[in-house]
């Protein structure tokens, strides 16, 4: 899952007006650039497959993907989010929960590599990555048409600029439309030896997630700048 996770993010932002979309989606990639950089340090592992629908094996992601750490990642997230807030206990709760919907949406498509806690026997996943991957891409394409359309929705009921509320949401589809195995640069990186392979994964990773998600908050709130709603928040 990778712009699924950035359509909750979408989504939530629109929900939270209050929160700034920058805390919300860097939240929903946050597991997910930690495992980047955990891959990095060789502490978890992930193992090339060119022909999969990621273009990675996740062999072992226990220390971020598992429910237990991934909620504990979350709770650091969120208390980051409540620091950097000047102590707003509404944001440090949307930042832990957009972090947490992170492997709440994986376990839809992961091949079953969530584990319970690390080193649990149980994993969680409904394998459409391995069994079903173009039903996988669509899902995630559903997923993000659903949330762009309530993002836009909620945007024109608050007075926003209706021409950039576009702006968001075509970044969204872009991104999903990359994410064909043709054209994926992940599929690309899985294509190189070991440990490049390993490495351009953990790079794909972190960037993928950060700097999208810092676009698309950057554009949401562009969006927002002159609407009614905006106005009132600034006046509060």
């Amino acid at each position: 899952m990778y712009t699924g996770h950035l359509a909750v993010g979408l989504g939530l932002s629109a929900r939270e007006r209050r929160v700034a979309p920058l805390a919300i989606l860097l939240g929903v990639g946050f597991l997910a650039v930690v495992n980047g950089l955990l891959v990095a340090g060789r502490i978890e592992r992930v193992r090339p497959a060119p022909a999969g629908a990621l273009g990675f094996d996740l062999v072992f992601i226990d220390w971020d993907h598992s429910i237990a750490m991934a909620a504990v990642w979350s709770v650091i997230f969120g208390g980051l989010v409540y620091l950097s807030t000047r102590r707003d206990p509404r944001a440090g709760v949307v930042g832990a929960l957009a972090a947490f919907s992170h492997v709440v949406v994986d376990v839809l498509v992961h091949n079953g590599d969530i584990a319970l806690w690390p080193g649990s026997s149980a994993h969680l996943g409904l394998f459409l990555w391995r069994d079903h991957p173009l039903l996988s891409y669509l899902l995630e394409a559903g997923l993000d048409i659903a949330a762009a359309a309530y993002f836009v929705a909620r945007g024109r009921a608050a007075g926003d600029r209706g021409a950039r509320l576009a702006w968001p949401v075509a970044l969204l589809l872009l991104l999903h439309v990359q994410r064909w195995p043709a054209i994926d640069p992940l599929h690309w990186v899985a294509r190189l030896p070991e440990p490049a392979a390993d490495m351009g994964y953990a790079v794909l990773v972190v960037a993928g997630f950060a700097i999208p998600g810092a676009l698309l908050a950057w554009l949401v709130a562009r969006s927002r700048s002159g609407g009614r709603v905006a106005r009132e928040e600034a006046r509060t």
